[in-house]
């Protein structure tokens, strides 16, 4: 621990970022372009490094780009446009998700977005880096596959091939999230093993069909450094997600075990693998991926291996000499949607308390979905679409298989798009407590230190359940958001403090603002998502939130006016103005982020900010 606390440590000093303005500024920019994602229609997001200005010179940038940008601007070209952009947003709400840590790690010194269309100044004259080589056969895999197999369709196919995701219709990535799906879409352990299985089976099966070979040396030792060199293949062109590192390096460990006779698969494995990928980035800790990752494959692994030792509805040898081979192949086939069943169970088991913490959601109809949707991209799908990734990277196109992929995936698409209409589909918690979250995290440590094993399992799920049972925590009546004008109130039950509703002003429902609050309240029912009541005039904005009032002020006048008469005034003056009436500046809003008010009654207020005001962590 204290070797990673150093590593840590290390990483942090190591990292170097330039710093700009908290408020978005205007600046006319020259930089040089790292990495280009569709964003779907004319939007794009642009990763730069910036050569002009020259304060911010070297600097690393991420903006949008909403007004086009011309077909023949590649990675490694020179472009120039104007662009608002500031220092990286804090967390969207106290103690949620911080995006400003993200992007230190990133090394990213500010986001912001384009407010005029990119313009060619150079082309990259360079040999490109290995990076940037790969990203430009990501994006060159990922337009044929669109353009052969449609939009829908083909976005779908390119982040489970090319693991590009931002390719990906934004509906159809909801519904894959609320019917369980979402880890068929990101490379991870499912896409590795089953194309190093592939190989594995490919190549072995020749080695077998050579006796001069098979007889000296086992064929399956033979296929090891071709699915080994098919693995690293797959990892570079997939985008090296903490999640493909951490399959890869299993796969890695597996392919050594093979070839010294040794167990494949353990919790040494995973060990092995959580430990390279920590002393490389010891931040991937903190990262979502890396949690629901390990925590997945350790329950499947542990519960497999129970599974094994306990060799519970195993076919007995009688049973293949005495039963008819229809017989056998109905009986394995209800056996294999059986592992199907119980993978999805343990794996959503294991990642509950990760994904309550982070989406405050887990889904209830994985199940279901993965029944249908996992023999689909199995036997069609994945083979398939290797199939027709490798042709594109031979330049050779497969028109047939180009149909059977795009009606399979269509199909899967379909598949998520009806369940997640059906009721019941998941199950919203609201935001985890401390106490709550740390029960799960000390179950999810009982199921992998505790022998024996079922001991282990078992309380797990007392804690599990446990951390379910234990109340929510309590929202705050309103958040105001940075920029002073976006407000978000919750309206609760009197008795038990449940959040009956939410309401929302100056915020877009399809924006990630939006999403999070609902989801933070617990709600499902769209008719209990409202406006906040209130009117409006050329000073200001007069609202009713829980019976308290509040005060959006633009003029000198109207906060002289309500200044006493108020629970609440958002203004950008002095705080001296107005000393009777409990006050948030946007001064302090851009500072210090989002501001959570609670009406603790008796006329108090309480106000919780996004960043303390002491706070000294690099990356803020």
């Amino acid at each position: 621990m204290a070797i990673g606390c150093l590593l840590a440590w290390g990483q942090t000093q190591k990292i170097h970022t330039i710093s700009f303005d908290q408020t978005p500024r205007y600046y006319k920019l020259t930089v040089e372009l790292k990495k280009i994602e569709p964003r779907g229609g004319d939007h794009y997001r642009l990763i730069s490094k910036v050569l002009a200005p020259k304060s911010h010179r070297g600097a690393t940038i991420k903006t949008t780009v909403k007004t086009g940008m011309d077909p023949a601007i590649t990675v490694g070209d020179v472009v120039s446009f104007a662009a608002m952009v500031s220092h990286p947003s804090p967390p969207v709400f106290p103690q949620s998700y911080d995006f400003q840590r993200k992007a230190f790690f990133e090394k990213l010194s500010a986001t912001g977005y384009a407010v005029s269309s990119p313009v060619l100044l150079r082309k990259s004259e360079q040999l490109a880096s290995l990076f940037e080589w790969v990203h430009l056969r990501r994006k060159v895999i990922a337009d044929r596959l669109v353009e052969s197999l449609g939009r829908r369709a083909g976005g779908v196919a390119a982040a489970l091939l090319v693991g590009r995701k931002d390719y990906i219709e934004r509906q159809i990535n909801e519904d894959m999230r609320v019917v369980g799906l979402s880890h068929v879409l990101a490379i991870s352990g499912l896409h590795m093993g089953l194309i190093s299985g592939l190989v594995f089976l490919f190549f072995e099966g020749i080695f077998s069909l050579i006796p001069m070979i098979a007889l000296r040396i086992a064929p399956r030792k033979l296929a090891v450094p071709f699915v080994a060199l098919t693995a690293t293949g797959y990892l570079i062109l997939s985008g090296f997600a903490v999640s493909t590192q951490r399959a890869y390096i299993m796969v890695l460990v597996a392919l050594l075990a093979l070839l010294m006779n040794r167990r494949a698969f353990s919790l040494r494995t995973l060990a092995i693998a959580g430990l390279m990928i920590l002393l490389v980035n010891p931040y991937a800790l903190m990262t979502i991926g890396f949690q629901l990752s390990f925590s997945a494959t350790a329950g499947l692994i542990l519960f497999y291996t129970w599974y094994a030792e306990y060799r519970f509805l195993r076919f007995s040898k009688k049973a293949f000499a005495t039963k008819s081979r229809a017989v056998l192949l109905v009986e394995k086939t209800c056996m294999g949607f059986l592992m199907i069943c119980l993978t999805t169970i343990v794996s959503q088991l294991a990642i509950t308390p990760f994904s309550l913490y982070h989406f405050h959601t887990i889904s209830i109809i994985a199940i279901v979905a993965n029944l249908l949707v996992m023999p689909l991209v199995t036997v069609l799908i994945m083979p398939i679409g290797l199939l027709i990734l490798f042709g594109h990277l031979i330049d050779i196109e497969w028109n047939s298989l180009n149909f059977i992929l795009r009606e399979s995936i269509s199909l899967m698409i379909e598949t998520g798009e009806r369940l997640s209409v059906a009721p019941l589909t998941d199950y919203r918690s609201g935001v985890l407590t401390p106490v709550a979250f740390s029960l799960g995290l000390i179950g999810t440590g009982c199921m992998i230190f505790i022998r024996p094993k079922l001991l282990g399992l078992n309380l797990f799920m007392l804690c599990l359940s446990g951390m379910l049972i234990l109340p929510a925590q309590q929202e705050p009546d309103l958040y105001v958001l940075k920029s002073g004008k976006a407000l978000i109130a919750f309206e609760k039950n009197t008795i038990d403090g449940r959040i009956k509703s939410v309401a929302f002003k100056n915020i877009r429902h399809s924006s990630y603002v939006y999403e999070q609050a609902v989801m933070r309240g617990g709600l499902k029912d769209v008719s209990k998502v409202k406006k906040i009541k209130g009117s409006c005039g050329l000073g200001g904005c007069m609202l009713t939130v829980n019976q308290k009032k509040i005060a959006l002020v633009k003029e000198r006048e109207m906060l002289l006016e309500v200044c006493g008469q108020v629970d609440l005034i958002i203004h950008n003056y002095p705080p001296w103005l107005c000393k009777i009436s409990q006050s948030i500046t946007l001064n302090a809003l851009n500072r210090y982020g989002t501001h959570a008010v609670y009406f603790t009654g008796m006329g108090k207020t309480t106000i919780i900010k996004a960043k303390g005001p002491h706070s000294s962590r690099p990356w803020q």
